[in-house]
């Protein structure tokens, strides 16, 4: 949302869908448009066999979010804490 804000955009968003093959499907059958964090798997159809196409976009200009969660109130386990830390680090070096 940031980024559309940052254009002066605000988008008309009909549906928030949690599975990226049925984001496919949709745009497939020509329903929208979709906005994804990662290119999908088996990319080039949809489900249906539609063809999809895809645009790469740059990094953005403003910090990206990603967190790990864990309940509250519980110790992190050394093993959790590595692969926060390896995560932190590899994260930094793709932007």
């Amino acid at each position: 949302m940031q980024l559309f804000a940052s254009q002066g955009l605000v988008p008309k968003i009909t549906a928030s869908v949690p599975q990226m093959i049925l984001v496919a499907a949709m745009v497939g059958r020509g329903l929208g448009y979709g906005l994804l964090m990662r290119r999908p798997n088996n990319a080039e159809v949809s489900i249906e066999g539609r063809p999809l196409a895809f645009r790469e976009l740059k990094a953005p200009n403003y910090p990206n979010a990603v967190v790990a969660i864990t309940p509250k109130g519980v110790q992190i386990p050394a093993r959790v804490q590595a692969l926060i830390d390896h995560c932190t680090c590899a994260m930094a070096e793709s932007w």
